[in-house]
């Protein structure tokens, strides 16, 4: 049935030039609108040949496959970019019943996968692969700066929990990065083999400039001074390794834990230290504890009783000499007047 919203063969054929199909269809027999429908006739006949007929085909076997895509994180707009259709059909078969499509179609989108090609950026799937990979380019002496860079992360380190065991997954983006950098260095690794001979050990190649992989632009950098030969050690001796290094974080998780609870279970102390005694002027915390405000402290009355008692002494050996150090005037019952 032809909705009644759609317009008529000669109203669509007018936004079309001459030479067009749809031209033909209207009405027009122009020698370029014969040769439109030439050129159309055997473009189909081309296609019947390399992809079989085009005929309607149930959707049963297409929704089945799209619902089982989606319970592996593959959504149907992006099996309609993978497969090259259009994702409003592949919509209209998921919620609004439709139940015919072409056999073309249909046999694009059951080809379809979930794979590491096909998934969205930010999905999640195994870390065994890109964990095998980076291990790899470690053991050949690639610092993880390089592959940090190399597979666009920021900083100097490598931001991927699995590489230490604390996750099973990574981002898809992340997978892609560290797989397509593999295959960049096991090239460079191959040319440069197969003109100067085995990489000598200890060293490693690299591009000199840019990201141009080509002979010229290769140079051998030996490895860096902290680099980890932990990657050279058998499988068994690293798990040992790693099962200690474990070990001892939880030690030291734990005796944190431990130190915390007693700063926590320690008696809380009064913030005056003799609270009994009564301040005095210049005293914070019943001490001397104000050194330009010292009066009222017991010390510095002792210290100055002791100053006076020495100048006594001082003045009761030799006065003149206490008068020359400034300690205090002589009395003038024991001034002794020279007379010349």
């Amino acid at each position: 049935m032809r909705p009644a919203d759609l317009p008529s063969t000669a109203e669509i054929a007018r936004t079309k030039p001459h030479g067009h199909f749809m031209r033909y269809v209207a009405g027009c027999r122009c020698r370029r609108c014969k040769q439109g429908r030439k050129d159309y006739e055997s473009k189909l006949d081309e296609n019947r040949r390399l992809y079989g007929p085009n005929d309607f085909v149930s959707t049963d076997r297409v929704r089945e496959h799209l619902l089982n895509l989606q319970k592996q994180g593959l959504g149907h707009k992006l099996v309609a970019k993978a497969a090259g259709v259009g994702k409003t059909g592949l919509a209209e078969i998921l919620w609004y019943g439709k139940k015919k499509m072409g056999r073309r179609a249909e046999r694009k989108v059951l080809a379809v996968r979930a794979t590491v090609e096909t998934l969205g950026r930010r999905a999640m799937q195994p870390a065994g692969e890109t964990v095998e990979y980076i291990q790899r380019l470690l053991q050949w002496g690639y610092p993880k700066r390089l592959i940090s860079a190399g597979i666009g992360q920021d900083g100097v380190a490598l931001q991927i929990p699995a590489l230490k065991g604390k996750a099973q997954s990574v981002h898809v983006k992340t997978a892609v990065a560290v797989r397509e950098l593999f295959r960049m260095v096991k090239i460079i690794r191959r040319m440069w083999s197969a003109v100067h001979g085995p990489i000598p050990s200890g060293h490693y190649v690299w591009l000199k400039r840019g990201d141009a992989v080509a002979l010229g632009n290769l140079k051998l950098q030996p490895f860096a001074v902290n680099h980890e030969y932990f990657h050279f050690y058998p499988r068994e001796l690293r798990e040992v390794i790693d099962a200690a290094n474990q070990l001892k974080r939880q030690l030291r998780k734990h005796g944190k834990e431990e130190n915390a609870k007693k700063q926590n279970e320690r008696p809380e102390e009064p913030p005056v230290r003799n609270p009994g005694e009564s301040e005095r002027p210049g005293q914070a915390s019943g001490h001397c504890a104000g050194k330009s405000s010292l009066r009222g402290c017991p010390n510095h009355h002792q210290q100055r009783n002791r100053g006076s008692k020495s100048h006594e002494r001082d003045g009761e050996r030799n006065p003149a000499q206490v008068l020359r150090r400034g300690a205090g005037k002589v009395p003038a019952s024991r001034r002794r007047i020279r007379v010349a």
